[in-house]
Parts: C-alpha cells; sequence; structure tokens
C-alpha cells in the first residue's frame, strides 16, 4: 500500500504449543541457505538481514525468559516483564502482542 511503512522485522507466530528453539534453529538453517531474497509470510520482502533480526529478536526473549524463570518468577509475570523489555529494546518490532505468547512458549520449553 502506498503510504505504509515498511515493516523492519516479519512476525513470527508462538502459541502454547510452540518451540522457540526449534523457531531458533528454523533461523539457523534458513540463514546457512545464504538467501538473498527473503519473503517472509507476514511482513515486507527484504534481505538475509530479516532472518538475523527474528534470531536476535527469538535469542534475546529466550535468554531473558530462562533468567526470569530461574529466579521463580511466574509465566504472566515473565511475560509482562519480557514484553515491556522488548517492546524497549526492539521499538521496530511491529507485533508486540505476540511477546508474550512467544514468552510463555519459552516459559514453558525451559527446564
Amino acid at each position: 500500500m502506498p503510504g505504509r511503512p515498511r515493516r523492519a522485522r516479519t512476525f513470527l507466530a508462538a502459541g502454547p504449543t510452540s518451540s522457540i528453539s526449534t523457531w531458533i534453529a528454523t533461523l539457523d538453517e534458513l540463514d546457512a541457505l545464504r538467501p538473498t531474497l527473503v519473503v517472509p509470510s507476514h511482513g515486507a520482502i527484504g534481505d538475509a538481514s530479516l532472518i538475523a533480526k527474528d534470531r536476535e529478536y527469538l535469542m534475546t526473549l529466550q535468554t531473558r525468559v530462562r533468567e526470569l524463570k530461574a529466579q521463580g518468577k511466574s509465566a504472566d509475570e515473565v511475560a509482562q516483564t519480557v514484553t515491556t523489555e522488548i517492546q524497549a529494546k526492539l521499538p521496530d518490532w511491529t507485533a508486540p502482542m505476540g511477546i508474550g505468547a512467544a514468552a510463555r512458549a519459552v516459559y514453558a520449553e525451559s527446564r
């Protein structure tokens, strides 16, 4: 659409049964293909930097959720904290409502 801002990141869906570790591994596999063009199902077409940005987001999320869980925080507390922190760190993230769901997915898969 003309005049509509282009997304700087894609949209990664996460739900209660999602595996963020699998998402990260998949992004690693995609990156190994050395694509010159990335066509996400959600978001603007771009280059391989889209993969790196999504990996950065997921790894940041995974690390922080594990830290907070180790401190004894509940899944809801972790989701709220991580959502606030990631929005501040990555203000161009286009799907902030998905951060909490992704945080809960990491929480569930973390031991």
